[in-house]
Order: structure tokens, then sequence, then C-alpha cells
């Protein structure tokens, strides 16, 4: 393998794992709410019920899956599992 190929697939590696990706969920293509946009940040955020948190196992709770458009910074929330789609 060339020294091009290889630092091209070094950087290919790095985006797949850091950068903005698409994803899906029971194969439908995500896609923005607001704009339409297919790249986004995914994170996660609990989901706090008001009896855990009185009584301090808000670690107990659900975590569901968020979604950032990389476009207009719009948050969508999922509890089902998502799917990353390769960015090619």
């Amino acid at each position: 393998m060339s020294i091009r190929k290889k630092i091209q697939s070094s950087i290919d590696n790095l985006i797949m794992k850091n950068g903005p990706h698409r994803y899906e969920i029971n194969e439908h293509r995500i896609k923005c709410n607001q704009c339409q946009n297919e790249f986004f940040d995914k994170g996660e955020a609990q989901l706090n019920t008001a009896g855990m948190s009185f009584i301090g196992l808000d670690w107990a709770n659900k975590t569901a899956t968020t979604l950032a458009c990389r476009n207009c910074g719009f948050i969508m929330w999922f509890v089902k599992t998502l799917t990353k789609v390769p960015n090619r």
C-alpha cells in the first residue's frame, strides 16, 4: 500500500470514528426535522423521573440517545437503538 493510501485510510478511519455521522433506525435514514440534513453528532441523556430523583437514584433511570443536527443544531431524542451509516 502506498504512503498516500495509508494516510487516506487513517484519515477515513478518524472521520468514521470521531466525525459527524448519518444514522438510521429500523432501516429508515434519519433526517433533521427542521432542515433535512443527514449528519449528526451523537450523545446520551438521562430520562429522569421525579420519584427516582427524589430518592437520589437518578443513575438508575433509562438513557436516551440524542442526535444534534450538524447544520441547524436541532436535537432529536431516541430510545431505540440507532445504526451508524458509513459516510461514503
